[in-house]
């Protein structure tokens, strides 16, 4: 089950952002209003192990939440609302950009027509070093040029790979992990996928919270009572995270390392 769970999470993680625009785009975007987005991460994925990954989007800005506390939110994912095809809102170009702290240097080139950016293939499992500093260059193009850095982050460290999500509608949902050693600020993200069925032409919902890394923290009734009752959770991630923000154009790069659960 852990297979269907990871493939609905590539899934979601290939459709963009949370939240995004899926409505028929027609390339007259104004690139101001776009929203980028560069992820970095290492990954446990239990039975089938550690993986990393690259993926970079510039897109338009998430739709409204259905419920928004200031720590966590719950929004639909339309993207996967299309029978059998995933209508991922338009990408756009920030031209070449060269990523460096990690392992290797990696560089993402745009497709020249699509202007999307293919995620970088043949990444070792332990992509960056606890204490790196990793920096994203663009060169530009309908995406102004730009250069951001963050600090990597210490390996998340929880009893829940493997494990069942356990979470129910109406009910909070208590998490508890290891803290990362020493003075740290780096934050902790819970994101978990929700759906009638787990693939491609169900109806989806996100639940995204992000936290201080003290440990524990209990999600709100008052937020998982926005999930409908009746669909399931089609896999989870609780990651430790620090990310670094540019407001022109409007870009961010985040650095993750995350427990994958909640296939079960």
């Amino acid at each position: 089950m852990i297979t269907r769970g990871a493939v609905a999470l590539v899934i979601l993680a290939a459709c963009g952002g949370g939240g995004d625009d899926t409505g028929d785009d027609t390339g007259d975007d104004d690139p101001g209003d776009l929203v980028g987005r560069i992820e970095i991460e290492e990954a446990e994925l239990g039975t089938i192990g550690m993986s990393s990954s690259i993926s970079a989007a510039f897109i338009a800005p998430d739709e409204p939440d259905l419920v928004n506390d200031g720590t966590c939110r719950v929004f639909p994912y339309p993207c996967l609302g299309q029978v059998g095809a995933c209508l991922s809102p338009e990408p756009h170009s920030a031209g070449t950009i060269e990523i460096t702290g990690l392992a290797s240097t990696v560089t993402l080139v745009p497709d020249p027509e699509l202007h999307g950016y293919a995620a970088p293939g043949g990444l070792p499992d332990e992509l960056f070093a606890d204490t790196a500093v990793i920096s994203a260059t663009a060169a530009g193009d309908e995406v102004g040029p730009f250069s951001l850095d963050v600090a990597a982050v210490t390996p998340m460290v929880s009893g829940y790979v493997d494990a069942i999500l356990g979470l129910e509608p109406g009910q909070p949902l208590e998490l508890t992990w290891t803290t990362a050693p020493g003075p740290d600020t780096a934050s902790i993200e819970l994101r978990v996928n929700w759906a009638d069925v787990c693939h491609a032409g169900a109806e989806w919902y996100v639940l995204v919270c992000e936290v201080v890394d003290t440990g524990a923290f209990t999600v709100p009734a008052a937020i998982t009572s926005a999930l409908p009752a009746g669909f399931g959770h089609c896999g989870a991630r609780l990651a430790r995270l620090r990310r670094s923000t540019a407001a022109d154009p409007r870009v961010e790069l985040v650095v993750r390392s995350s427990d994958y659960f909640g296939f079960l």
